[in-house]
């Protein structure tokens, strides 16, 4: 076991979600093998796997911190990052006038999605998604990005960043509207 899943299952690091979700996109965006996305959270000195939406893998159940979603002992060089936590919300405009919209949206800023959709007869549906991006080389500098994507498509539709310190960014797109906000003190 690494010695980051080691200090998670003591309990010896903070609570919340980690991922290597960074480490998963800069492989693909390099055209490198990308290593299986990881998510844990710890509560309690519990680690439960979890995938980008958050809901718990395992048909329930804790696995052990040596395990990834699958099952299968975890990769040596996973490089997990603790996630922020922020409370989004998100409006659109119903096709029949008016607007739909959700608040207390949980993410965190290590690769978290929402999958959202309208009350309508229709339904529109989005996900947002919360990366707070540090380049591993290059002119780019660390950012914190929310998302909006079409349900299954990685390509974003839109996107809005601040810089990586930031307790807010949103965007408005007249189609999508969402904000995010910190919510640790």
């Amino acid at each position: 076991m690494s010695a980051a899943l080691a200090a998670l299952a003591a309990g010896a690091v903070l609570a919340g979600v980690w991922t290597n979700e960074e480490q998963v996109r800069f492989a693909e965006e390099e055209g490198r093998p990308a290593p299986a996305w990881v998510g844990l959270r710890v509560e309690a000195g519990r680690v439960t796997p979890v995938d980008a939406f958050g809901a718990p893998l395992g048909e329930g159940r804790a696995l052990t911190p040596q395990e990834t979603e699958a099952g299968a002992p975890l990769v040596p060089g996973t490089e997990l990052r603790r996630g922020r936590p922020f409370a989004c919300w998100a409006a659109i405009p119903k096709a029949a006038g008016g607007w739909w919209g959700r608040r207390d949206i949980p993410l965190h800023d290590q690769g978290g999605m929402a999958r959202l959709e309208t009350d309508e007869p229709a339904p529109q549906r989005f996900d947002l998604r919360l990366r707070n991006v540090v380049w591993p080389s290059g002119p780019n500098r660390p950012s914190l990005v929310l998302y909006v994507h079409a349900p299954g498509n990685p390509r974003a539709l839109a996107y809005a960043w601040a810089n990586p310190e930031a307790t807010r960014v949103g965007l408005n797109l007249r189609s999508v509207q969402a904000s995010c906000t910190l919510a640790e003190p």
